[in-house]
């Protein structure tokens, strides 16, 4: 286990005290409503998030990337070197792209298949076909991350606005006492929540980013126990990175 991961563990360990001690001082109720609005907020952020990153990728993207590569595209066509076409056609793209090619697993055997076949006799339309091979798992990702985050803030604000209303109808005596082992545990839960949608977010983003900032990769920040363990058993990139991103549990 290396320094950093050190690090990152016993903030992690200090995040989870935090949030058990400050829900321990609360009301049994609070706590509860508070922790079902977390899940319910996640739950309705993945599908909204898959949605917009979609249109977003569709709209403001996939045409402009596409004509980006349109040249390399129609010289790849005269040539014979598959690998020297994907080289070139990952060169004319992005770096962000590019960088997360490998991450992405956009370049595999069955892709580069793909790939010859559309620079094969007439490549109009293969530019966007491409694109969407190389680039669209990519901004995708970045997109779904972006607003999954915004989207479950959002949520998360709504749903406790409307669980203050509840709360306050089904307050009682019992209800509103304190129960600190209650609230310990529901901090725990709203704990793992916080850094399960951090850490999907970060393994959504992180192979975009440039190579001088490549010391915060997984690879790195794997070395801290609690990280590994979100970041490898993430159930929400089984969600978010679903037909982008190679995961599995």
């Amino acid at each position: 286990m290396n320094f950093i991961g050190i690090l990152v563990d016993v903030g992690i360990i200090a995040l989870f005290f935090l949030f058990a001690r400050n829900n321990s001082k609360r009301t049994q109720i609070t706590v509860v409503i508070e922790t079902i609005c977390n899940v319910l907020s996640a739950a309705i952020a993945v599908p909204l998030a898959r949605l917009l990153a979609s249109l977003s990728y569709e709209s403001f993207f996939r045409n402009a990337i596409a004509e980006r590569i349109k040249t390399v595209v129609a010289d790849a066509a005269t040539t014979t070197s598959s690998t020297g076409n994907i080289q070139r056609l990952l060169d004319s793209l992005p770096n962000m792209i590019s960088y997360a090619a490998g991450s992405y697993q956009t370049i595999t055997d069955e892709s580069i298949k793909k790939i010859d076949s559309l620079l094969v006799g007439d490549v109009t339309g293969s530019a966007g076909k491409i694109v969407d091979i190389l680039a669209r798992p990519v901004v995708e990702g970045v997109f779904r991350a972006t607003y999954f985050v915004v989207v479950f803030v959002g949520a998360l604000y709504l749903l406790k606005s409307l669980g203050a209303f509840v709360e306050n109808m089904m307050m009682n005596a019992d209800r509103g006492s304190n129960n600190a082992a209650l609230g310990a545990a529901m901090g725990c839960i709203k704990c793992a929540v916080f850094i399960t949608i951090v850490i999907a977010a970060m393994r959504l983003c992180i192979p975009t980013i440039p190579e001088q900032w490549q010391f915060l990769s997984g690879e790195n920040l794997t070395g801290s126990l609690f990280f590994r363990m979100f970041y490898d058993q993430n159930i929400l990139m089984l969600f978010l990175g679903k037909g982008i991103y190679p995961v599995g549990l």
